[in-house]
């Protein structure tokens, strides 16, 4: 079963933020499935805490070959080392089957989370060894499907704020701002408002789905933030945080050009203007 959202939860977050609803347009539906079972789920999001995306899905599969399905008699059936060894750390797996102990001796009863409202599941998570507000807000997200979570301390969710309104960095100041004026509770569906920014953190969604014009702009960005090192043969451009480094081969001036044409030719504006008129 997939995440569900209705067509009029699309219709208001695009008629509130037109930023946002270009974004819509371009990623189209959303499929992201959910895991109902609220156990397998609570070690999906602890496994996941801090690490990259491809070390995740890693050890996830070696933990669901090892295990079969993810239950808390399942966990309890093998030993700590048995599943540190699937990649994660010690912690982690004494915080997974110390919560499984506590479901099978009855001292916690996930199912109960249901019928509570969003804070009181978020302390009450938060109240057990090696879950916090983030694993929580994933669970109430992606699991139980709650509206009204939007996790401000997601990094990928400050990450897409900065790509989808442009902001070179994301200071508190300016993320009490945008948390202020952005999604008003139900009305503006933060939940929903929140996949599409994960969705939009995603660089094939900000560069291969762009149109033309786009991808011209985001050119323009990186030359007037001087992110851009032209050197012999190719380039290199930064991010807008200058923590990433990506080199460019240099195609535009054709065989027996040099990488400087296109400067000293000051022919910048005018080619990126014409390409961007025959692109719209």
């Amino acid at each position: 079963m997939n995440f569900y959202y209705d067509d009029e939860a699309i219709r208001c977050l695009k008629a509130k933020d037109p930023i946002l609803a270009d974004v819509i347009d371009r990623i189209g539906p959303i499929e992201r499935p959910i895991d109902a079972d609220l156990f397998s789920a609570l070690v999906n999001n602890i496994v996941g805490q801090q690490i990259s995306t491809k070390a995740f899905i890693t050890i996830w599969n070696r933990i669901k070959d090892l295990f079969g399905t993810v239950t808390p008699e399942s966990i309890l059936s093998k030993s700590a080392e048995e599943l540190q060894k699937c990649g994660i750390t010690m912690k982690k797996s004494v915080y997974i089957r110390n919560i499984a102990v506590d479901i099978i001796n009855g001292s916690l009863n996930l199912d109960e989370l249901y019928e509570l409202p969003d804070d009181e599941v978020c302390r009450r998570l938060s109240s057990l060894n090696g879950i916090g507000t983030w694993t929580a807000e994933m669970l109430m997200t992606f699991s139980m499907q709650r509206p009204d979570i939007l996790s401000w301390d997601d990094l990928a969710i400050r990450r897409g704020i900065m790509m989808l309104y442009r902001h070179k960095k994301l200071d508190k100041n300016l993320l009490r701002d945008t948390k202020k004026d952005t999604p008003r509770m139900v009305q503006w569906h933060p939940c929903i408002y929140g996949k599409f920014l994960w969705e939009n953190n995603k660089g094939e969604i900000n560069m291969k789905k762009l149109p033309p014009v786009e991808k011209i702009y985001e050119a323009y960005s990186a030359l007037s933030d001087n992110r851009v090192i032209m050197e012999e043969n190719s380039a290199k451009v930064f991010s807008s945080d200058k923590s990433k480094e990506y080199p460019v081969l240099y195609m535009l001036h054709g065989a027996n050009g040099s990488n400087n044409d296109w400067l000293n030719g000051g022919k910048i504006n005018a080619n990126a203007s014409t390409a961007a008129s025959s692109a719209s």
